[in-house]
């Protein structure tokens, strides 16, 4: 075995055994969960999410120094008859310093919202709204939905990637959540 292949090999076991060390690390309660979901089809097809986001003092630091946060909501659907639906959305939170504004934007559709401070802008994200396709209404009777709400580690800037697949502080994902509606 040469030099270069030792050194490979130790920079791999080194690479591995932080992956270990960081996930292996008590970082807390999650960063996302999701405490209501629902799927309206009353007037306009929408989605209802009562979320609750306590982003850990390092994932703070990164979106107050300009990193932004691309939440996305991933939904799906299925009714007795198999008829499937599925819909994603992405909510990015941005910090903009040169005019120090907060900003919530809906997956660059529209203008963003735009918040005074780092407080008022988690706030509006306790409860989201996102509006769905008309395909929703056409699930019939009694309805299974899943709901996954995440931060991709590929959304974040190159640097931030790795630590990001190795850290439970980047972890930011409810995993998945079911509910049954009935016709």
């Amino acid at each position: 075995m040469d030099f270069s292949t030792r050194w490979l090999s130790a920079l791999a076991a080194s690479v591995i055994a932080l992956g270990a060390a960081a996930g292996c690390a008590d970082a807390g309660p999650p960063a996302l969960r999701v405490q209501t979901a629902s799927v309206e089809l009353a007037t306009e097809a929408s989605l209802v999410v009562d979320l609750d986001f306590t982003p850990r003092p390092e994932v703070l630091e990164a979106l107050a120094r300009g990193v932004p946060l691309r939440i996305e909501f991933n939904l799906g659907g299925r009714d007795r008859n198999n008829r499937v639906s599925f819909e994603r959305h992405v909510l990015e939170l941005s910090y903009q310093p040169l005019v120090r504004q907060w900003q919530l934007a809906r997956g660059g559709e529209g203008l963003p919202r735009l918040f005074a401070s780092r407080s008022q802008l988690l706030a509006a994200i306790d409860q989201v709204r996102l509006p769905l396709r008309n395909d929703w209404r056409q699930l019939s009777g009694e309805r299974e939905y899943s709901l996954r709400v995440r931060l991709p580690p590929s959304s974040l800037p190159g640097p931030l990637r790795l630590p990001a697949w190795f850290s439970r502080t980047w972890r930011i994902d409810s995993g998945e959540v079911l509910w049954t509606s009935a016709a």
